[in-house]
């Protein structure tokens, strides 16, 4: 120590020993935790296009977000519109629904392996614009397939301003 010209008693040494002890084992274990080796997963898109009326189809189709904002880990495919699961970890997931016009049924679910987890639906009355949103935060496995489905018989609108969206975001690895 005398070297940077610091003149330490015994105890002072020693104090200053285990905490720059302490320090580096608290980086290691800051940098083990919080940075070393976790995934960076996060994605958001759009149906965003040219002025157009989606559906309605006579089955329920998988929504194909073409518009990528946002595609951190690549596991989104915006040429299927399906978001595979790069590892285990809870995830949350979160879309919206627009449709213009009058009369038209809307109804549209987040699915994970082919089945429904949340959806929203709304059957048009007076109004002519409908929007709806909704979320889920779910423990996932790798390689789980999440993806949005447009329902039977049911329409989204979209002209480029990107009303319609499907995002999510790896929240941490399990």
């Amino acid at each position: 120590m005398s070297q940077i010209g610091l003149q330490l008693n015994t105890q002072q040494y020693h104090f200053l020993t285990l905490s720059l002890t302490y320090l580096k084992h608290a980086k290691e274990l800051e940098t083990f935790v919080f940075h070393k080796g976790e995934p960076k997963v996060a994605f958001s898109a759009s149906l965003g296009s040219p002025r157009r009326h989606l559906g309605p189809y006579n089955t329920e189709t998988t929504l194909v977000y073409e518009t990528t904002f946002i595609n951190i880990g690549n596991a989104y495919n915006p040429n299927t519109g399906i978001f595979v699961t790069p590892v285990r970890g809870v995830y949350v997931f979160s879309f919206s629904a627009f449709h213009h016009g009058t009369g038209a049924l809307t109804g549209m679910s987040l699915t994970r392996n082919g089945h429904r987890i949340v959806s929203v639906h709304d059957q048009k009355s007076g109004s002519v614009d409908d929007m709806a949103f909704n979320s889920a935060t779910l423990l996932l496995e790798a390689g789980d397939q999440v993806f949005m489905r447009l329902w039977a018989n049911c329409m989204l609108y979209d002209d480029g301003n990107n009303y319609n969206t499907f995002g999510g975001h790896l929240i941490y690895p399990m």
